[in-house]
């Protein structure tokens, strides 16, 4: 009798409902993957993470309560082993850029062929990396023509973690809440605090807490996507 095949389990990560349900039915349609579990909250799905410990983790960077590319530093921290496959709606070669220095696998422009999607995964699942079409093409157009990216934020000098915390005081919430938040001790945040401060030249917490409300009124389209920005300490 032929033994059964285990699939490989795969965690879908999207703040929006109908690319859950589209990436899940995606999934259910091949041999060798299964859904294991699905969220868009950003707290739920670090705790899916190491709770299944997925081979594959499908991550739309539009994330609710959290940064997308936060997050994707988080599960390679979480559980090494897991490959993440980034979707987005940003096909800049800067987001594609920042996606893999975060951690990611592979990277998936939203529009593609949904096909290609599910050929990356397999291409993960085998232990290589993946470009859709149209990305591979943006990159090779970036190299091959010298071109450089824009930094254009006065926010490039935040880490990641940084920028998320920068973010959750433009929305006014306080050390204590974005503790919670992002399941950090306050300790840690208030550290953060600090070093944004000292990056970004501010003289106090009321000047940092103005800034940043002012900063995301001047840019709410950062709203649960990141900022795509440099990871740098």
């Amino acid at each position: 009798m032929e033994e059964k095949r285990v699939k490989a389990g795969v965690l879908v990560v999207s703040g929006n409902s109908l690319i859950q349900s589209g990436v899940a039915s995606l999934i259910g349609g091949t041999e060798t993957l299964a859904v294991c579990a699905q969220t868009g909250e950003a707290n739920v799905a670090r705790r899916l993470c190491q709770e299944h410990r997925p081979a594959l983790i499908v991550l739309d960077t539009a994330v609710q309560r959290g940064n997308g590319l936060a997050l994707l530093r988080d599960f390679r921290r979480l559980h090494p082993p897991t490959r993440t496959l980034v979707i987005s709606v940003r096909e800049d070669y800067e987001s594609v850029r920042q996606a893999f220095r975060a951690g990611a696998w592979g990277f998936f422009w939203m529009h593609d062929d949904p096909g290609e999607l599910t050929a990356g995964m397999e291409k993960l699942l085998a232990g290589r990396h993946f470009l859709s079409e149209r990305i591979a093409h943006l990159s090779l157009e970036h190299f091959a023509h010298g071109k450089t990216a824009k930094a254009g934020n006065e926010l490039a000098r935040l880490t990641l973690r940084e920028q998320e915390i920068y973010r959750l005081i433009g929305h006014g919430l306080g050390a204590n809440a974005i503790a919670r938040e992002l399941s950090l001790s306050v300790k840690t945040v208030e550290s953060h605090r600090q070093r944004i401060k000292e990056k970004l030249g501010f003289a106090s917490g009321i000047e940092l807490n103005r800034r940043a409300v002012a900063w995301m009124r001047q840019h709410p389209e950062v709203e649960g996507r990141g900022m795509l920005q440099e990871d740098v300490a």
